[in-house]
């Protein structure tokens, strides 16, 4: 095994300086891109300080050494160094990971603190990953947290992307600002539930979408209740069978009507795929 020679680069105040005052000009970098910010910093340096490392080493150890071998020694030593830096200016604390692009944390100068959730919103927006799908997602309506959200969803609230409310008595993930507005078409009635619950049977309500743009949209659904003492409002199916796809689509549009209701379906039979589904989102099972 050869002996390492370490070679003191003899620029950390310079390259400090350099990316402080690429930070001032471009604003927050993640951690990847102060990396960046240096090669490009030292690249005009890179032969002449490996040169030096070569004639160290042989006169070292009277033996050669390569120039690439001597460049990979470099770039671990600014690597160091960088290192070095990266503790004397601000930065967050929660690293940003979107599938297998590791982007570190996000560095910034003082004064550029309103601007980096900005910033992984630029990140997010450009690299496909669950992240990008929930950022995306929340412009639809709200998104429960389940298990293969759940680590993107803590980071887009930790940088502030996202909100998280209670709704039906889950945590989920909505839109900045976002207000659930629905007009409620239809009449109560009387239904399957107890009598001293609002019924709505059927159950129509529009409310805004976005497709090309804000729309108004109506929704459509077999049943709706409201409970007065528990403040619990249901929306749910009831038919004979209940398959997958009518399963699905209650849960689709129950997210599109942006009002936190709680899921139910009444029927005689069902398929095993929807009883599944049901299970997995929490919907409540009624066969009559």
């Amino acid at each position: 095994m050869r002996p390492r020679v370490k070679i003191k680069i003899g620029v950390k105040a310079e390259l400090k300086s350099a990316l402080e005052t690429a930070l001032s000009e471009k604003g927050p970098m993640s951690e990847k891109e102060l990396w960046e910010e240096s090669i490009a910093f030292f690249d005009p340096k890179m032969r002449a300080a490996a040169g030096k490392l070569r004639r160290l080493y042989r006169a070292s150890f009277g033996r050669k050494i390569g120039q690439k071998t001597a460049e990979l020694n470099v770039v671990t030593e600014l690597r160091s160094m960088l290192s070095s830096i990266k503790k004397q200016i601000k930065h967050t604390d929660k690293p940003i990971q979107l599938g297998k692009t590791h982007f570190g944390r996000i560095f910034y100068v003082k004064g550029q603190e309103n601007q980096i959730t900005k910033k992984l919103e630029q990140i997010v927006l450009s690299t496909p990953s669950r992240a990008l799908e929930v950022l995306l997602g929340v412009r639809n309506g709200p998104m429960p947290i389940t298990p293969s959200f759940k680590r993107a969803i803590n980071l887009l609230h930790y940088y502030e992307l996202i909100e998280l409310r209670r709704i039906a008595g889950k945590t989920h993930a909505v839109e900045l600002g976002w207000v659930g507005e629905t007009m409620i078409d239809s009449k109560p009635t009387d239904g399957p539930f107890p009598s001293h619950f609002r019924i709505w049977k059927p159950f129509s309500a529009s409310t805004w979408v976005l497709k090309e743009g804000p729309e108004k949209a109506r929704m459509r659904f077999d049943l709706a209740a409201w409970n007065p003492i528990d403040r619990i409002f249901y929306l749910g199916l009831d038919r004979k069978y209940v398959g997958l796809k009518e399963i699905k689509a209650l849960k689709e549009k129950s997210v599109l009507l942006h009002l936190p209701a709680k899921l139910v379906v009444f029927c005689q039979d069902i398929s095993d795929s929807a009883k599944r589904y049901a299970e997995k989102w929490g919907i409540e099972l009624k066969q009559i």
